[in-house]
């Protein structure tokens, strides 16, 4: 049976999934971070832009609970209509940029997100009757999708696609 979550075992999952996929950028040239290929047409680049943009959100919907309003997304078990549509509006978005500001905003989005999570009372990111808007769910969900789960779920594409570019 798994733990109980905490607010330091959210804070450690966050921290160790983002490592591994940090270690796993740092073997890649910045060359090859612009390749597409990695998910679908998807460059390295355009994961790491994507996965700033989600943590982004993230934080939105967690500054718009803690001041007691419900965050415009799809309640918990709900389906997204329009989330192809919009992982494809913060693909076209962040397509043109440069990649060293691709790579900023991925370093200072997750610090962002780190400082965030840190400052949050641990009753209000574990407890699932904390706020009214996510039914059972506790907040930690909604922090975990956008994190430590998100990062495993493209580490794996990354990996993946660099296996395969080294194939003969």
């Amino acid at each position: 049976m798994e733990d109980q979550m905490t607010k330091n075992k959210l804070l450690d999952l966050i921290v160790s999934e983002r490592k591994k996929l940090e270690d796993c950028l740092a073997q890649i040239t910045a060359e090859n971070k612009t390749l597409p290929g990695v998910e679908n047409d998807w460059s390295v680049k355009d994961v790491m832009a994507h996965i700033s943009a989600w943590e982004g959100k993230m934080r939105l919907w967690v500054e718009q609970i803690a001041a007691g309003v419900t965050p415009d997304r799809p309640p918990p078990g709900e389906p997204w209509p329009d989330l192809d549509q919009l992982n494809q509006r913060i693909y076209d978005d962040n397509r043109d940029k440069p990649l060293a500001a691709v790579e900023t905003e991925f370093i200072s989005s997750y610090q962002e997100t780190l400082d965030l999570v840190s400052s949050m009372p641990e009753e209000d990111l574990i407890d699932p009757q904390r706020n009214e808007w996510s039914g059972s769910d506790p907040l930690y969900f909604l922090v975990g999708g956008n994190t430590f789960w998100h990062y495993e779920e493209h580490l794996a594409s990354i990996n993946e696609w660099i296996k395969n570019q080294n194939k003969p």
